[in-house]
């Protein structure tokens, strides 16, 4: 009887002990997440005159080195789904145009122009880009920077109302996630 318990015991110890492995990871240091990705939103912040909107935009993405977009190498168009409208700039009512060029290199360059007839709305998020990231590469969201074009406006922005006004309380602003 003795016999008989201390098998049993023994058996149900190794049975215990075989399911403790450790979940199956291995036992070297987990490697770093490699990024493929980033993810940048372009939007506006400020104030236009009662009644007035924004009805232009032009602005440049600088990208960082290892950062491109996908496009056709000629004309330099990002492809379709590289660059988003957003917002009121979506909205096929808001009678608004959008044109895009990419220029490579370093920094690569994503030119955005929007015009709209009709008005985008202030405080809002107006284009998503999407980057690929070079294997290797491993920017951070404070490597991409932005150039208003400052042909008609300070900031890049101009109005409905007066012609196509500069608008100088309105300024462009991005945000980079990468993934």
């Amino acid at each position: 009887m003795k016999i008989k318990s201390f098998i049993y015991m023994m058996t149900s110890a190794v049975i215990l002990l075989a399911g403790c492995g450790g979940g199956g990871a291995s036992s070297g240091t987990p490697q770093p997440q490699v990024p493929t990705a980033a993810v940048v939103t372009l939007s506006t912040t400020g104030t236009v005159p009662s009644g007035d909107a924004i009805g232009g935009i032009d602005v440049t993405l600088n990208l960082p080195p290892g950062v491109t977009v996908k496009a056709t190498q000629n004309p330099p168009i990002p492809d379709t789904g590289v660059v988003v409208p957003q917002g009121t700039a979506a909205n096929a009512s808001s009678g608004t145009s959008f044109l895009t060029t990419y220029t490579p290199g370093t920094p690569g360059k994503v030119r955005i122009q929007l015009i709209s007839s009709y008005g985008i709305a202030p405080n809002e998020a107006f284009a998503l880009v999407n980057c690929d990231i070079a294997s290797g590469s491993s920017p951070v969201p404070t490597d991409f920077t932005i150039t208003p074009n400052t042909g008609v406006s300070p900031t890049g922005v101009i109005d409905v109302i007066n012609n196509g006004a500069a608008l100088p309380t309105v300024t462009i602003n991005f945000s980079a996630v990468i993934r």
